[in-house]
């Protein structure tokens, strides 16, 4: 087969993951033993998604274009100065001293295809048009996911997309994640997604996207266009009710506004000069808005309002998490482990609060010890360049809110599509590059 045949396929087939990492249709291989399990069991779940079987062509594609050009020359030397070479080396001999192999094989397995993703992409984004392309799906796959949250927060209900992935999520369903406004209990939007929160970081990963475009000087997109999407994105990020997703959001927002006041400022001076009743009257609207939207998620911005248990739990989990590092610092207790250790020695959760510590740090370093979160930063560092000029790329500045959301939730390393989202990022950043002086 020829080069371009081949670099065709990979296109193909990098854009049909992009749509496809939305979508939470999975097939559970072991079903049956899980399926009574209470509380948080994504980990304990062995699943084949709708994706999988299309990354893998991806990734023989992309080595088949590989070593078609480039003669194969093993350097050893190069090799050790990777930090992914002692990533996945301290993760083998976690994996001998584990008493949860099986768990741990599986694990190992999904954070190496979100790797090998990360890989693909940074090979393939060399390509103009295929950077264009996968910005511009990221974008159109947030506007339709926020099309299925505004209709799922309206119905408050599923809305009959099962076959693509969608929960059956009702505000009486338990375990659904929901919360308490004047006494009514409303659903959160999960989209397409396992949970509202993962669902919201694919929102902000989109808003990046439509930042890119319009930073594009050549653009075929209309900016109309682009700031409708937006908005309708930002509709969706608001049915998710996440506070991990509008932390996110509120310091994109930020960096934008920093990396663009100049271009922002000046047309609002215009306006001002020009339609000064029209400009008044457009800001009181936004304020009103805003004011409503204040209202409908102040609940989920209350920390501590009696029936508000999250942040208590999130501390519980952490101290947990601390006691586990000082007993095993440097290999941990095994890939995927944490809630299983979690269950053998708490005495005051529940079957349903027994669920990763919200800390992403906290989590690898229980897990893979010490040692498998110091590579493991260093490889996400090797990969992010902090050049002045990259600080106005929308990419890198998602890379730097998602690293802090890190803090407050795990499922960048716990759920297969959280991990796709976080290296899909990681590769974005570095290959994309701002073309609008």
């Amino acid at each position: 087969m020829q080069k371009n045949q081949l670099q065709k396929i990979a296109s193909y087939c990098l854009y049909l993951v992009i749509i496809l990492i939305p979508f939470n249709a999975r097939h559970i291989l072991n079903f049956e033993k899980i399926k009574a399990i209470e509380g948080f069991r994504e980990n304990l779940s062995w699943s084949v998604y709708f994706f999988d079987p299309i990354l893998i062509f991806l990734f023989i594609a992309i080595l088949l274009i590989h070593f078609s050009h480039k003669r194969v020359n093993f350097n050893l030397k190069k090799v050790i100065y990777q930090p992914l070479f002692w990533l996945f080396l301290i993760i083998i001999l976690n994996l001998l001293l584990s008493n949860e192999k099986n768990l741990a094989i599986y694990q190992i397995i999904r954070l190496t295809i979100a790797i090998g993703l990360f890989l693909s992409i940074r090979f393939s984004l060399r390509d103009k048009k295929v950077k264009s392309n996968v910005v511009l799906l990221i974008f159109i796959g947030g506007i339709f996911q926020s099309l299925i949250a505004a209709l799922q927060f309206i119905l408050q209900k599923s809305v009959g997309l099962k076959i693509i992935g969608e929960s059956v999520i009702a505000p009486n369903v338990l375990g659904v994640a929901k919360f308490e406004i004047y006494g009514e209990k409303i659903l959160r939007a999960y989209g397409t997604f396992p949970h509202p929160n993962l669902l919201a970081v694919f929102l902000v990963l989109s808003l990046a996207s439509g930042w890119w475009l319009w930073t594009q000087r050549n653009q075929k997109i209309k900016s109309l266009y682009l700031l409708a999407g937006t908005l309708f994105i930002g509709v969706g990020l608001i049915a998710t009710f996440s506070r991990s997703g509008f932390l996110a959001a509120f310091l994109l927002l930020i960096l934008f506004l920093l990396n663009n006041w100049k271009k922002i400022a000046n047309p609002l001076k215009i306006v001002f000069a020009q339609k000064t009743a029209l400009a008044l009257a457009g800001l009181l609207l936004i304020l009103g808005i805003g004011f409503s939207v204040y209202k409908l998620v102040q609940p989920r911005l209350c920390y501590n309002c009696p029936e508000e248990n999250s942040i208590q739990l999130r501390r519980t989990y952490s101290t947990y998490a601390q006691k586990i590092i000082t007993e095993k610092p440097l290999l941990g207790v095994g890939f995927g482990s944490f809630t299983l250790i979690l269950k053998e020695k708490s005495t005051e959760l529940a079957n349903y609060g027994i669920q990763p510590v919200h800390n992403l740090y906290l989590l690898i370093a229980t897990e893979l010890g010490v040692l498998g979160l110091v590579f493991w930063l260093l490889f996400v560092l090797k990969y992010s360049h902090a050049t002045k000029r990259n600080l106005s790329n929308p990419f890198f500045s998602t890379l730097l809110v998602f690293l802090l959301v890190g803090f407050i939730d795990h499922y960048f390393w716990t759920l297969p599509q959280g991990q796709l989202i976080f290296y899909l990022s990681l590769a974005l950043q570095e290959k994309l590059k701002v073309s609008m002086a």
